[in-house]
């Protein structure tokens, strides 16, 4: 797990760009702490910058940036497979110089270029330079970051956005669509970042940059594109006994690919299903006695994860940790900027992660998390409230559509009914977007906005609702708000996170053998709560859901009215003070 910088220029390299680069690449210290290195051609105009946290192979001959050949690479990440793909095309590889993943990588992609996808397990960001074209790479579910911008000078990227913000002056894009945007979701779609001129790879995409005689030429593309789910049965099918045991099969072997580390692993546990069956499946299954962490705040302000979680780990046998935080007062939005990079997003659980890896920073470098399972297997609240009242809904519309044909009339109860079905479908698509019930605070922006990105990301179409709101939470809600609170969080404390759930394999055998319906009828994480009956008693599992979370009253102080209210006084106070100082500390 590292930092990558780097820009590929119009023009050759003079000192002072070199010297910029180091400069830079200093602000990623705390991604990779344990070493630093860059490499250049001034004759090609070509920087690579990268901080190192050494996990596998940690020796110095591992470091990065990494030459094979001709081709180097600047790389942020974990190959999971990487062992599987060495033994596979061992009659092609040969020489090795190390055990870790990199050299394995940047051979890979020499031998299969973009077919490499097609083969890997991992979380990654990659720049390689190659053949006179540089090429960036994000995963598949957007676990590890590439934020880039072009100037006159070329091409600029880095693993957050404070290097590129700070190097190239970048303003917050003063523009009404990105202030309604943030105010409605809490972060901003990818591409788009909020800043002008800055943007963000968003999963399974590559992006090659060409220099042509002194003009960057730039082109991206999707190299995978998840399968769709179908929820078009009338009736659900039953999930079967093979079909949880195949599950539990991939889950297993994802886990295990992810304990590989030459480092002390831990697992971050809140009392949840996902973290508490990963929990399960390392010490029952693999044999693992791994040590579990939560984190304990302030009891007044929070709900308390710590002790269920202890009592799960009692169970499992499994040593626990209760990292307490004493800062119960003080956090403010401008920690929180920071802590984002300068990155717009209000998703307040980054100080749970950041705080959680501070403490844990003492006995790990790399921690098993349970992020994924919502959107892999549908645990999501709202899918619940749609599979019930999607006829309703449906319904609604076709009612609305009936009333249109008396609008001529003055019928004073034709007038109620058509306000009351414009009032529950605005209910209906708000509820897509965010979390919080202030209709009064939004609904003057309906004709504005919310019908607008409605068209952008769903087709209308009510019997794909559910496909496309599954579609939408996997590739913008997780990467642009869950993954930045976790990856960043972790990363300023130089922590790594695995997330197991994460994983195509089980994400393709979910879509293609299970029924969709029947992952939400049959009640939330079923197939997850079916596994874990064979370990820990029932009284566990039948807890609400929670997940990370941070007590907002300690960010918006006094003004604290509701959680929902704070969050819309949250997200002003954020854009303001970005737009105002155009800058971040």
């Amino acid at each position: 797990m590292c930092g990558i910088f780097g820009f590929y220029l119009k023009r050759k390299l003079v000192e002072k760009d070199i010297n910029e680069g180091i400069k830079y690449l200093k602000l990623l210290n705390h991604r990779g702490p344990d070493d630093s290195g860059c490499w250049y051609d001034k004759e090609k105009g070509i920087f690579l910058g990268h901080n190192r946290l050494a996990i596998i192979d940690t020796s110095k001959k591992n470091s990065q940036p990494f030459t094979d050949g001709n081709a180097v690479i600047s790389y942020n990440g974990e190959i999971y497979n990487y062992l599987d793909i060495k033994r596979k095309y061992k009659h092609v590889f040969n020489n090795f110089k190390t055990s870790g993943d990199t050299e394995l990588l940047i051979k890979f992609w020499k031998l299969k270029k973009n077919e490499i996808f097609n083969e890997l397990d991992g979380m990654f960001a990659f720049a390689i330079f190659d053949e006179n074209k540089l090429t960036l790479a994000v995963d598949f579910f957007g676990e590890k970051p590439i934020y880039y911008s072009s100037s006159k000078d070329g091409f600029y990227f880095s693993s957050e956005a404070e290097p590129l913000i700070k190097l190239l002056g970048l303003k917050v894009n003063n523009i009404e669509r990105n202030m309604l945007e943030f105010k409605i979701f809490g972060y901003i779609n990818h591409p788009q970042t909020g800043y002008k001129d800055l943007f963000k790879l968003g999963p399974s995409t590559i992006i090659d940059v060409k220099n042509d005689n002194g003009k960057i030429e730039l082109n991206s593309k999707k190299y995978w594109v998840p399968e769709e789910r179908n929820f078009s049965t009338l009736k659900p099918r039953e999930i079967t006994k093979e079909n949880i045991k195949t599950i539990k099969n991939i889950l297993i072997e994802s886990i295990e690919k992810r304990m590989i580390s030459d480092v002390p692993i831990g697992l971050f546990m809140s009392s949840g299903v996902d973290s508490t069956l990963i929990a399960s499946l390392i010490k029952n299954d693999l044999g693992y006695d791994i040590d579990t962490y939560t984190v304990e705040f302030d009891q007044n302000l929070i709900h308390n994860e710590s002790v269920l979680a202890s009592k799960i780990s009692r169970h499992l046998n499994l040593r626990h940790h209760i990292l307490k935080n004493s800062k119960s007062q003080g956090y403010n939005i401008s920690e929180m900027i920071n802590l984002y990079s300068g990155e717009l997003n209000d998703n307040p659980t980054i100080f749970s992660f950041y705080k959680m890896s501070m403490l844990a920073k003492k006995s790990l470098t790399v921690a098993i998390g349970g992020l994924g399972g919502d959107e892999i297997f549908l645990g999501y609240n709202r899918y619940n409230f749609y599979y019930k009242y999607l006829r309703l809904i449906k319904f609604l519309r076709y009612f609305k559509y009936l009333l249109s044909f008396f609008n001529h009339l003055s019928i004073k109860k034709i007038s109620k009914l058509n306000s009351l079905c414009n009032n529950l479908l605005f209910v209906s698509k708000k509820s897509i977007y965010v979390n919080y019930k202030n209709l009064n605070q939004l609904k003057d922006l309906e004709k504005k906005y919310i019908d607008d990105i409605s068209s952008t990301f769903f087709s209308g179409n009510l019997n794909l609702f559910l496909n496309e709101v599954a579609r939408y939470d996997l590739d913008y809600t997780m990467p642009n708000s869950y993954i930045p609170a976790m990856e960043l969080g972790s990363m300023k404390a130089s922590v790594e996170i695995r997330s197991p759930f994460l994983n195509r394999k089980l994400y393709k055998y979910i879509t293609e053998n299970i029924d969709q319906r029947a992952l939400i009828k049959y009640g939330s994480k079923f197939i997850l709560k079916s596994i874990l009956k064979s370990y820990i008693p029932i009284e566990y599992l039948n807890q609400p859901k929670r997940g990370f979370v941070f007590p907002i009253k300690n960010i918006v102080g006094d003004e604290y009215k509701s959680r929902n209210q704070s969050k819309l006084l949250l997200r002003d106070k954020i854009y303001n003070l970005l737009l105002n100082e155009n800058s971040i500390n």
